[in-house]
């Protein structure tokens, strides 16, 4: 949603609560930080709301810290979003950071000891304040690396149980959950910047476990943990790439991260598992330590094989073996490896990029066929293998070829074919096959997405207003493509839609869809039968005051 439309995405009765608060000045201290905009909001207490707006206006986020749990949006979180578009979010405010500057200039003249009492204060009132300073004093300590790890768990968990309500962390909270673990991945990437690799990831290690086995009591359908854990993924990935030790030093690296990997908690995350064991493979140089690596990677693969789930785990094996050896061994090595495994679907697609490549067109096209015989019953990686397929013939030149699957794919509703389809016929060919074509597609109801989107192309004006007649709601859609030569005939059709929207609406919502339908409807046909259909709607739903009040907004 956007600053410009978020009515239409929040619950039309906090909307209006919202814009009570709003509008009776319950918003106050609105503020630019740098990175999101901060309020609080006088409810029956004070609550802080977050928004983070991007340039173009859309709202990528809103948090409230009030306990309301029964929908996306509070009313504290509508009241901000209506004083941000008041006050123009594109443009950060300048209050923010002309208070830090106020502040500054204050700081700057308190003598030492009346500025390390301030800070004592303030941290003694505010745990995630005091252990943000001590997470970061710890961390310049040069001998105190375990309890720098020490400090870090404390302080993970410490952001989680202050998220937790009766052993869960709902979605709302995930945020709050998250902080101790973002402040420790700062450290880290610090760490990782000054060389300190071991430490860096420690920390991620660290970071890792706590997120992980959160996961499996909180509700992170907004994925602020899952993000989390990404993130630490990654820094654990570039913290091993920067690493340029040997011996002993890589060894105890690579102890930590493997023994990490083979922990119980990314039971049921496999993916994370294999991230984690990917970022192994650059320390893997140590003959026995590549060896402990591919030992591992063989029982798993025994041990899913016995599972139903085996296909990802299979694929993430022999994705991690081919990196090994594309970083280990030698050119043809990879490329051997490749051709014994063509069952791995990346694995074929790279041997067909080869064969084209080589300008081999024979061989690619025996590996999209195999690819479609032997994955038929995965409809995705069929479609990937006859696209591949396609390509080969394009190389070739080969017309028929490309003609025979570029109509299978736009029966089948893939309409960036079409044009291709189109391009390889001569002009007094292309209307026969056309009129075939759409006979074709005609039949198959279910691909209507794709006969529409040819008929627009083509202009096919007579069939667009046969499909708004079919199925009125496609009308909205179409219109622009039927006015002015259809403008008479869409008159009927749009008092059939704005009829049957009418009965269906129960909420202002859905009133304002319906006048949404209105004013297309004008553009369409003009003002005159639209006025006679808010006439009718004003009489058949007087008892609606919602409604009513809607219709009365329309400038018709």
């Amino acid at each position: 949603m956007t600053l410009s439309d978020f009515e239409s995405a929040i619950d039309p009765k906090i909307l209006d609560r919202g814009l009570e608060y709003y509008e009776d000045e319950r918003v106050s201290g609105l503020e630019f930080n740098g990175q999101y905009w901060i309020a609080e909001v006088d409810g029956t207490e004070s609550y802080t709301v977050e928004a983070e707006v991007s340039k173009t206006g859309e709202i990528t986020r809103v948090a409230c810290d009030c306990p309301y749990d029964l929908g996306p949006v509070c009313k504290h979180e509508a009241a901000v979003l209506y004083a941000l578009r008041e006050q123009g979010a594109g443009a950060p405010g300048k209050t923010g950071p002309a208070k830090l500057a106020l502040l500054k200039s204050f700081l700057n003249k308190l003598p030492k000891g009346d500025l390390i009492t301030l800070i004592l204060g303030l941290a003694s009132a505010d745990r995630k304040l005091r252990d943000e300073l001590l997470l970061r004093f710890s961390a310049e300590e040069q001998s105190g690396e375990a309890d720098l790890m020490n400090h870090a768990e404390r302080v993970i968990k410490g952001s989680i149980k202050n998220a937790m309500d009766r052993g869960f962390v709902n979605y709302r909270d995930t945020d709050c959950a998250a902080e101790g673990a973002l402040q420790v991945l700062d450290i880290a990437r610090a760490k990782s910047a000054e060389g300190k690799v071991s430490a860096a990831v420690s920390l991620c290690v660290i970071t890792l476990r706590e997120m992980v086995e959160l996961q499996r009591y909180c509700d992170d359908s907004n994925g602020v943990i899952g993000g989390v854990i990404d993130e630490a993924l990654r820094l654990l990935e570039d913290a091993v790439a920067e690493f340029t030790g040997d011996g002993p030093a890589g060894g105890e690296l690579f102890t930590l991260i493997f023994n990490h990997a083979q922990e119980e908690l990314y039971d049921g995350w496999d993916d994370w598992r294999f991230e984690v064991l990917e970022a192994c493979v650059p320390l893997c140089a140590v003959p026995g330590l590549r060896k402990a690596l591919e030992t591992y990677l063989n029982a798993l693969a025994v041990k899913s094989k016995s599972r139903r789930r085996d296909d990802y785990v299979i694929r993430s094996i022999k994705s991690l073996k081919l990196r090994l050896i594309k970083t280990f061994d030698s050119p043809d090595a990879a490329e051997q490896y490749i051709e014994e495994n063509l069952d791995h679907p990346d694995f074929r697609k790279t041997a067909i990029e080869n064969a084209i490549a080589g300008e081999n067109y024979s061989r690619a096209l025996e590996l999209c066929r195999e690819g479609e015989t032997i994955d038929r019953e995965y409809p995705g990686l069929v479609r990937e293998w006859r696209r591949a397929r396609y390509g080969v013939y394009e190389k070739q030149h080969d017309d028929a070829g490309q003609r025979q699957l570029a109509r299978e794919f736009v029966l089948n509703g893939d309409f960036d074919y079409y044009g291709k389809f189109k391009a390889l016929y001569a002009a007094k060919e292309w209307t026969a096959v056309l009129a075939a074509l759409l006979e074709d597609l005609e039949r198959e109801r279910y691909q209507q997405r794709v006969y529409v989107a040819i008929c627009v192309e083509e202009r096919l004006g007579e069939k667009l207003l046969a499909v708004c007649r079919r199925d009125p709601q496609q009308t909205v859609a179409l219109y622009p493509h039927l006015i002015p030569q259809y403008a008479g005939d869409l008159d009927a059709v749009f008092r059939a839609l704005i009829k049957k929207e009418a009965e269906r609406s129960g909420n202002r919502e859905a009133y304002r869809r319906v006048c949404g339908t209105l004013e297309h409807y004008v553009k369409a046909c003009g003002t005159t039968g639209a006025k006679e259909t808010i006439a009718e709607l004003l009489a058949v739903y007087r008892k609606r005051p919602a409604f009513v009040d809607e219709l009365h907004k329309l400038n018709i």
